[in-house]
């Protein structure tokens, strides 16, 4: 009996929780001047949402949570992202996205334990399981 091919065509929906930088900003009273000053720092934030995958003719599209999309991004279309450097293995999905100049997060989605990781400034750690967008669920 021959090995099957993975199938090259297929949606996800990835659900999980990632973070992301984040500016903050404090105003504290200076009691030498009198008066208030600001000053901001960069932490992370936690997000969670749903990312759909979208790989079809050899070519590949992610939609992250909104959350995760920085305000300056490369806008993709649609807030689709394409994912370059794609690569679909038997047991592995592989490429990167690149949300703006400077963002450019590596993607990684097991086959076998449907488990995806966005891993750059932004991350996203997620369950993924197939979805078919012409059905309908009940």
């Amino acid at each position: 009996m021959q090995a099957q091919a993975p199938s090259a065509d297929f949606d996800l929906a990835c659900t999980g929780t990632g973070s992301k930088l984040e500016s903050q900003t404090s105003y504290d009273w200076d009691s030498k001047h009198h008066e208030y000053r600001d000053h901001s720092t960069l932490g992370t934030a936690q997000v969670g949402g749903t990312a759909q995958v979208e790989i079809h003719g050899g070519q590949g599209r992610v939609r992250l949570p909104a959350g995760l999309v920085p305000p300056l991004n490369s806008g993709g279309r649609d807030g689709w992202f394409p994912i370059q450097d794609l690569s679909v293995g038997a047991d592995r999905i592989q490429g990167s996205l690149r949300l703006n100049g400077l963002n450019k997060p590596g993607l990684t989605i097991d086959r076998r334990s449907g488990r995806m990781v966005l891993d750059g400034m932004e991350s996203f750690d997620a369950t993924c399981s197939p979805f078919n967008p012409g059905s309908t669920r009940f």
